[in-house]
């Protein structure tokens, strides 16, 4: 998959092999099918200070995935996409009645009552306003310590904050017991990003779990289609590169490669990741 994405498909890491065209979800637009930054959590911090070992192998920060639901820990250098929130409702502004989304008058913000934040109404900010932060890829995927960088610069802009708010943030997540895993999985609705996946968009948009909030289009990649711009699942091979016959990458882990930009790495096996299949020699 590393020979088709860099060589067969010309494409060049981090670019994603299907750019996502822009597009509402809901109140929202231009969200990405693919996983996104979170912040660290207090509680995950109180856990990792107590437990050194478990906070090396977490080995990076938490994610969530817009496109399947599952939120779990990915390496910091992996690139993903952002998506600010705010504690509370915006300062001098009245929550409306009920539990459904509210967006602001003017389109740019997303009040969520029962997470009780404001997200950012583009899910993508950083794909058409960098702020000045280097290292972010032109469709707006990142890092996370650059993503840390990106919300200091929202912060800072022009004085007063973006949108002239000072209180931007990455999303946290901390220990859910809803998880279908103990560190995480599926069915994660505690957090601002499985709430609204979880418990807003899927309602919104009538779609069952585990479904992508927006679809990637199927675009021709010279003679493949339907390509999907995320994960799919590889396997080591041995002596033959053609024969997934060698020891998984680690216990309950194994390979995936992500063709949204190009990063090979491992998932827990509990993951929902696709599948494309060859036949070897």
């Amino acid at each position: 998959m590393g020979s088709l994405y860099y060589r067969g498909l010309n494409i060049r890491q981090p670019n994603t092999a299907v750019p996502i065209p822009p597009g509402n979800v809901g109140p929202f637009k231009n969200f990405q099918p693919y996983l996104y930054w979170s912040g660290s959590g207090k509680e995950r911090e109180r856990s990792n200070a107590r437990n050194p070992r478990k906070a090396e192998r977490d080995n990076g920060e938490h994610t969530f995935s817009f496109n399947t639901g599952w939120q779990g820990g990915n390496v910091s250098d992996h690139v993903m996409y952002v998506l600010p929130m705010i504690e509370g409702p915006l300062p001098g502004t009245k929550p409306g009645r009920g539990t459904e989304l509210q967006p602001s008058a003017d389109g740019q913000t997303v009040y969520d009552p029962v997470a009780n934040v404001t997200w950012l109404a583009n899910a993508n900010l950083a794909a058409t306003m960098k702020f000045n932060v280097s290292g972010i890829v032109s469709d707006g995927a990142m890092s996370h310590t650059t993503a840390e960088a990106f919300i200091k610069a929202m912060n800072s802009y022009d004085r007063k904050g973006y949108l002239g708010q000072k209180g931007w943030q990455l999303p946290p997540i901390d220990t859910d017991p809803k998880c279908s895993n103990k560190d995480g999985g599926y069915n994660c609705s505690s957090s601002p990003m499985g709430e609204l996946y979880y418990n807003q968009l899927l309602k919104l948009l009538a779609l069952p779990q585990g479904e992508p909030v927006v679809r990637a289009p199927d675009i021709a990649l010279g003679p493949f289609h339907n390509i999907q711009p995320y994960l799919y699942w590889s396997c080591a091979g041995n002596t033959s590169p053609t024969i997934c016959s060698g020891d998984p990458a680690a216990p309950g882990f194994e390979w995936s490669f992500s063709f949204g930009n190009g990063f090979q790495g491992t998932d827990v096996v509990g993951n929902t990741l696709y599948v494309m299949v060859y036949a070897p020699d």
